[in-house]
């Protein structure tokens, strides 16, 4: 019994290598054959596709699309139009082929063709800019904003070169109150391109009326403002002297371990590391400027801020601050320093100024002198000024001298446990230390 399986088997596979054998066979006196009268096997190949295939060879649908093109352009729309139907029928996905047929249509005068074809093309390809370029403007000629949107955004979307010319018009829809409501169905969840183009509201619009109205509707329709967006809100409202409403617009981006961080200072330990949002620390970049929180021996919490600084050239520092918010009174500034060296005869100074007029309100003593960890203060009083000249207060670290041969820094020095509190009622009436002749 087994030898006989094992014949069986062997029986079976010789009969798999002749059959396979004979479709080979069959194969080689195919070509053989029709190289013999004269045929290739790329004769069956549409290889021109601007030219109709003659005899053995299968149109492939770019070249029926191509034909179709080239009759439109002579006007032949009779002929165009069947081309185009050969050649959706051969790719129904190519949106391409419906939009050659809405301009025949438009041609032809037949506007409910040509409204089917637009709502069938724009289901569509959806990527292909062409079909979506075409699409918008066909239903701004029907003055149908709300699908011109559909477009655009798609557009955008996959093709950011359009921001160029779409900006400028969806800036003039965001500057009517009736047609900024077109943007409401891209505001709790925003396409890709919205920041770029909040970027640019930002930039170039010059009321801010239409940007705050744009920024509430997109924390009413239940969206999560991008820290970029609110940096450049607050940012702008701070340039208009919109003092409050920046305020409340930064303060509303904090979570709440950044709340516990803020008060008439925000994070004067520099333990949240964040920079540049608008009420927190503002580091303005200088290649001869190195800032970094990080820790190091004898600080409070878990980070201390480390600045380094290199005399490549001199430097009128005054890159390290922060914007303030303070009702009318009197306070103290406290802060703990630490040099490691700085190599400078006038050093730094911690100064407070109204913003913006620039007036200064108080300042410390020069930071000059290497020092392990010392804590210093100073006071300042605060006038009932008019909101034009210090609707703000920038606290900021400078350069002692206003002369520019002496400010060449370098060194390393670290900052910790930065504070700003009320004056004590039996300090008010005193005179108040380090405060400026002016």
């Amino acid at each position: 019994m087994i030898i006989k399986a094992r014949v069986v088997k062997l029986i079976r596979q010789i009969l798999w290598i002749i059959i396979v054998l004979l479709f080979c066979s069959g194969i080689i006196i195919s070509s053989v054959s029709l190289r013999t009268i004269g045929f290739v096997p790329s004769d069956f190949i549409d290889a021109n596709p601007t030219q109709y295939p003659t005899q053995w060879q299968t149109p492939s649908s770019v070249t029926l699309l191509n034909l179709a093109e080239e009759a439109m352009i002579d006007n032949k729309l009779t002929a165009s139009e069947p081309l185009a139907l050969k050649a959706l029928s051969h790719n129904i996905t190519n949106g391409g082929t419906t939009t050659l047929l809405m301009r025949i249509a438009s041609q032809l005068k037949q506007s409910d063709k040509e409204k089917t074809l637009a709502n069938f093309s724009d289901k569509l390809w959806p990527a292909h800019a062409y079909t979506r370029a075409y699409l918008a403007d066909y239903w701004v000629k029907q003055n149908d904003l709300e699908k011109v949107l559909r477009e655009w955004n798609t557009l955008l979307i996959h093709n950011p070169a359009t921001q160029e010319k779409l900006f400028p018009i969806l800036q003039q829809l965001a500057n009517d109150r009736a047609s900024a409501e077109l943007l409401k169905p891209y505001l709790k969840t925003p396409p890709n391109w919205w920041k770029a183009f909040f970027a640019y509201l930002i930039n170039k619009n010059t009321s801010i009326e239409p940007i705050g109205a744009l920024y509430q509707a997109r924390l009413d329709a239940g969206g999560t403002i991008d820290p970029y967006e609110r940096r450049l809100y607050v940012q702008r409202l701070i340039k208009e002297q919109r003092w409050e409403d920046a305020y409340i617009a930064w303060l509303s981006g904090l979570n709440e371990q950044q709340i516990r961080l803020s008060g008439f200072l925000y994070d004067g330990g520099f333990e949240d590391g964040v920079l540049n949002t608008g009420f927190d620390w503002t580091f303005i970049k200088n290649r001869n400027i190195t800032l970094i929180t990080e820790s190091t021996i004898g600080m409070k919490g878990m980070k201390a801020l480390h600045l380094t600084l290199s005399n490549r050239e001199p430097v009128n520092f005054a890159h390290l601050l922060q914007y303030l918010k303070l009702a009318q009174g009197k306070y103290l500034v406290r802060f703990s320093s630490r040099v490691d060296n700085i190599q400078n005869p006038e050093g730094l100074k911690w100064r407070v100024r109204c913003y913006p007029s620039n007036k200064l309100l108080g300042e410390s003593s020069a930071i000059k002198e290497k020092s392990q960890w010392s804590n210093s203060e100073f006071s300042f009083n605060l006038p009932d000024l008019a909101p034009s000249e210090c609707g703000l207060q920038l606290l900021r670290l400078e350069a002692s001298s206003t002369y520019k041969h002496q400010q060449s820094f370098r060194g390393s020095l670290w900052f910790d446990n930065m504070s700003i509190v009320k004056a004590n009622p039996s300090e008010n009436s005193k005179q108040i230390p380090n405060q400026p002749s002016e």
